[in-house]
This record gives structure tokens, C-alpha cells and sequence, in this order.
């Protein structure tokens, strides 16, 4: 495979180097002009393997970034650590830019600890490879002053961008559908008491085959652990619960519940729901079945409702629990779907 003849956009060779790609479009020179300086320049190669190409995500925690193994030659999802406030990054010098600056003072040992933190996402990872609904790990590594992790390339698009693209309100069959993967791999993960803490249509990826598969796991941690705010978790708008705003809000299965209720709600109704610190004061989340524009069963709704309750103990407390009532008589015929599709 000849490296200087690779789209940066989908790791497929082409004729000419000069024009966009065939394949999938992707133009060097209109993605320069939008790049982030913070993100590696493409065509960057690490751990002596990974050629890099465009950004796939950039987030609060890392960026995410399209690369070729270039042992095996396949694409993979190569993972940075690079967290908003505690490091930066200019790549658009000429020379030795690759590398992370980390912010001087107490800032660094936060930094240095988020290292651990990150490494211990791969951990996690590992040990759900199997399951499917998690996007299996391959391996990690330090390199530029920061942690990398490389994952299975799952060719798709994010919740948020199918949901864009649609533009319209989603069924409640194919929610459900896509949803039931997620859901089964919550169930797993919690039985090890990790809890993902970062559940939104950023964090899922659709499949070919149209299924949910979570990933971005640097937010997740065992729940029996002592909260620490030392790393701040920015905060999805619309899908984080109450107790994640709290200094000393305890989090536990059910703040993974209201994040992914509050996602199923999102395919549902069409527009993200309330902010849960706001509900507080007025709660202005419409239940499902009370929406005008849209048809939802009494059931989803109630469901629903009760996921997205604004107190902790109000909600289902385990995944189990909330896949009974979601899927209900049906859940067969939905396992049976996503068996033959």
C-alpha cells in the first residue's frame, strides 16, 4: 500500500493525490483550513505504525482521529488525551509540534492523573471486547507527552449526525432497536460496577447495520470510588442528571439510566430536553405521549418519564430493570432483529 496515495478521509487509495477523493470526498485542502491547531497534522505517524488522518471527534476529554495500521493495513480509531484547560497544542508551527505543553502548577499533577485515568479507560475497554454495543479496544500507548488508545474503526456516523440528517423524529421501532445494543452493553459494564457517566448521541456511533455501539469511555470510572472534581467533566447539556452537577452528588447505574433515557427522548421527540439543573425549578420536559407532534405508546413514554426522573431514587436503578419495561413482550422479537440483520 503506498502511503502517499491514502485519503486522509477514509484510508483508501487514489489515483490522483491532487483532487478530492472518489471515494468519499474528502478534500487535504478544505480540511486544513478547518482544522483545529490543537489536532495532529494528517499523515502524522505513531508508535512507529499509526499514519493519521482526519479528526473523527474532539471532545472535552481527547481527540479522536481516522488512522491506517500500517502492520496490518487497516483503518483503526486512534484515541488522544488531550484535556481542555489542563494542556494545548499549535500545530500549525513548523517544527516539533506534535508534542502536548501542559499547563504549569497544580494544573499538571490534574493533568498527570488524567493520564492514569485514560489508561485506565483502555482497561475497561479490554474487558468488555466481547460484548458487543462497546467498540473493541486494540491497544495503548505514551507518546508526545500524552496517552493514545487505538480502537476498532467502526465505519458509521454518530447518533447526533444521524439524528441531524434526518431531520426528522425517529420511530419508536427503530429507536428501540438501535438503542438495544447500548442498552445490553450498559447492562455488562455496570455488572462490574463501571459506570460511563457520558452517555449522548456524541458518544454513539451507527453502524452499518444501523446499530448503537457506545464508545468514548474517558469519562468512566468503578462507581464504589470516591468522587474527585479535580477533573472536571464537561457536561452534556440536556443528558447529564442532577447529581453530576453536584459536588457531592453521589453517581451510580442510574446516572447512566437518565443519560440514556434522556437520548432515547432526544430520537423521540426530535429536540434535546430540558437541562436537568433547571428542571429544578420548572420542569418543562413534555412526556412523550403528551407531544402534539409526534406518536409515542403509553408504555415508551412512562418508560421514558421515570428514566428521566430529576432525583436519583426516583428512576430505575438498573439497566435490567429498565430494558424489562422499555421492551416489555417485545424484547424477543428486537433481540431477533439484530440477530438476522
Amino acid at each position: 500500500m503506498d502511503i502517499d496515495r491514502l485519503c486522509y478521509g477514509c484510508m483508501r487509495e487514489k489515483e490522483n493525490t491532487d483532487e478530492a477523493c472518489p471515494y468519499c470526498g474528502f478534500d487535504n485542502a478544505s480540511y486544513e483550513k478547518s482544522r483545529s491547531t490543537r489536532a495532529l497534522p494528517l499523515g502524522t505517524i505513531l508508535n512507529g505504525k499509526y499514519f493519521l488522518g482526519k479528526v473523527l471527534g474532539e471532545g472535552g476529554f481527547g481527540i479522536t482521529y481516522l488512522a491506517l495500521d500500517l502492520s496490518l493495513e487497516i483503518p483503526v480509531a486512534v484515541k488522544e488525551y488531550f484535556p481542555v484547560g489542563l494542556a494545548y497544542r499549535d500545530t500549525s508551527m513548523k517544527e516539533n509540534t506534535e508534542t502536548v505543553s501542559v499547563i504549569t502548577g497544580e494544573k499538571r499533577r490534574y493533568y498527570e492523573h488524567g493520564i492514569k485515568t485514560f489508561s485506565d479507560e483502555a482497561r475497561n475497554l479490554a474487558k468488555f471486547r466481547r460484548i458487543e454495543g462497546i467498540v473493541p479496544i486494540c491497544e495503548t500507548f505514551l507518546e508526545n507527552n500524552t496517552a493514545y488508545i487505538v480502537m476498532d474503526y467502526i465505519e458509521g456516523k454518530t447518533l447526533k449526525q444521524y439524528l441531524e440528517e434526518n431531520g426528522e423524529p425517529l420511530s419508536e421501532d427503530e429507536a428501540l432497536y438501535i438503542m438495544l445494543p447500548v442498552l445490553k452493553a450498559l447492562e455488562e459494564i455496570h455488572k462490574q460496577s463501571v459506570i460511563h457517566r457520558d452517555i449522548s448521541p456524541e458518544n454513539i456511533i451507527i453502524s452499518n447495520r444501523g446499530q448503537g455501539i457506545l464508545i468514548d469511555f474517558g469519562a468512566a470510572r468503578f462507581s464504589n470510588e470516591d468522587e474527585t472534581k479535580n477533573l472536571t467533566i464537561l457536561l452534556k447539556q440536556g443528558y447529564a442528571p442532577i447529581e453530576q452537577y453536584q459536588t457531592e452528588g453521589k453517581q451510580g447505574s442510574y446516572t447512566d439510566i437518565y443519560a440514556v433515557c434522556a437520548t432515547i427522548y432526544r430520537m423521540l421527540a426530535g429536540e434535546k430536553p430540558q437541562e436537568a439543573i433547571d428542571r429544578i425549578v420548572e420542569d418543562k420536559v413534555i412526556p412523550l405521549e403528551k407531544r402534539d407532534d409526534i406518536f409515542i405508546s403509553h408504555q415508551v413514554s412512562t418508560v421514558i418519564k421515570k428514566g428521566m426522573a430529576v432525583q436519583p431514587w426516583k428512576r430505575y436503578q438498573t439497566v435490567d430493570k429498565l430494558i424489562q419495561a422499555l421492551y416489555a413482550e417485545n424484547i424477543l422479537l428486537y433481540e431477533l432483529s439484530l440477530i438476522h440483520i
